[in-house]
């Protein structure tokens, strides 16, 4: 399993170097700077799971950081270094979507809390987002194979009554055929496209990738409860049967 990848920006060196001290015992990957244009540099060119910023700083905006941040990989989760007696500002700081803050001198326990907290509302994030696309997906899937049907119905109906007339030595007779088999081919894909609860991706050509129906009509079905109700009233039971 991939290591969580960790940010710290904080241009006092002796600071930065116990956020480090501290963070290094968790099993994160952790990358300290005290330089703004590296900082920068580095969240453009990588995925960070979290950044940890402080917002006062000699040379460095944080500021800046954490809102360029934020433009570049939203999904990032960021905690704010804050002074103590500057903590009054880090409710309108907090309105930005930066997801908390810390303020020091800090608690290191309180530090690793907040941190572990913070990754897995990322986590949990990630899940609720791939459910609702999976979701989405299978939802639109089952409205294109119902629209197809509906002509597809049409065509094999015609294809039936045309093959039932004509004579198996009759010159369109394999072509109305070829025609029936490929409906019946078109009927089995939005069959499976119906059938979809989860989604399963697929090459398709170097660049481009395509779901693939067939692996993906494979998904089962969450799994149904089932209620015993027993009660000697008639009227009861049917009750709950209709729930």
């Amino acid at each position: 399993m991939e290591k969580e990848s960790i940010l710290i920006v904080e241009d006092d060196r002796q600071e930065l170097s116990s956020f480090e001290k501290t963070l290094s015992k968790e099993d994160y990957n952790i990358t300290a700077v005290d330089n703004i244009e590296k900082a920068l540099k580095l969240i453009k060119e990588n995925k960070y799971n979290l950044i940890l910023i402080d917002i006062v700083m000699k040379r460095i905006n944080g500021i800046q950081i954490f809102e360029e941040t934020k433009k570049i990989s939203p999904e990032t989760e960021v905690i704010l270094i804050l002074e103590y007696g500057s903590a009054d500002i880090s409710f309108n700081i907090l309105r930005k979507d930066a997801i908390d803050f810390i303020v020091k001198p800090y608690d290191k326990d309180e530090l690793r809390i907040r941190i572990k907290h913070a990754l897995e509302k990322q986590k949990l994030g990630k899940e609720s987002l791939k459910d609702e696309i999976y979701k989405k997906m299978s939802e639109t899937l089952g409205a294109i194979a119902h629209e197809i049907n509906n002509p597809l119905t049409v065509i094999l109906g015609n294809a039936e009554l045309l093959l039932y007339d004509l004579s198996n030595d009759n010159p369109i007779y394999e072509q109305i055929k070829a025609i029936e088999y490929s409906a019946v081919r078109i009927a089995e894909i939005t069959e499976k496209m119906r059938k979809v609860r989860g989604i399963e991706i697929k090459k398709y050509t170097k660049d481009s990738k395509i779901i693939d129906i067939q692996k993906s009509s494979k998904f089962e079905k969450p799994e149904e409860k089932a209620v015993l109700i027993v009660d000697d009233e008639e009227s009861i039971t049917s009750l709950y049967s209709m729930v």
